[in-house]
């Protein structure tokens, strides 16, 4: 499990799960796919 952290303040938890990985925050904005090799996300935050 990783933990994420801004200025002191608990952001995201990131840990496995049985079909991949599993983000978990109250910040959670969004998921943008990118289509670059090897394909990847980028998890948006508002905090």
């Amino acid at each position: 499990m990783v933990e994420a952290w801004k200025d002191g303040k608990f952001v995201a938890s990131i840990y496995g799960h049985d079909d991949g990985i599993r983000i978990v925050s109250k910040h959670l904005d969004g998921v943008e796919h990118q289509v670059d090799i090897p394909p990847s996300v980028v998890i948006k935050l508002s905090i």
